[in-house]
């Protein structure tokens, strides 16, 4: 029930953005555990990817943390939840998100 709500609160075109693709699979691992139809998961993209490929230009995962220093983004707390999510979403407004967008489906 609580899926279906945030999915019809989120709409029909939406996406879910996270900072590494292990995000996605823990997610639909816990909807299967709880029963729940992973078929109505939105598009997902890895914000880490785009940073990887546009920033460093290296085949390789930089830490959250990396992603700030190299933008200067005074980080909130890290390893929590919450702040994790502000953090990211600081560093994917640095990024050319629509261009990264291309090609990065999880």
């Amino acid at each position: 029930m609580v899926c279906s709500e945030f999915h019809e609160w989120c709409g029909e075109d939406s996406a879910f953005i996270t900072r590494s693709n292990n995000d996605i699979y823990m997610l639909e691992d816990n909807m299967v555990i709880h029963e729940m139809n992973i078929e109505r998961l939105p598009e997902c993209y890895d914000v880490q990817l785009v940073f990887d490929d546009h920033i460093t230009q290296e085949d390789r995962n930089f830490a959250l943390s990396y992603a700030m220093w190299k933008f200067d983004i005074k980080p909130e707390r890290t390893h929590d939840a919450l702040n994790d999510a502000i953090n990211t979403v600081a560093v994917m407004k640095r990024l050319d998100f629509s261009e990264g967008l291309d090609g990065y489906e999880v």
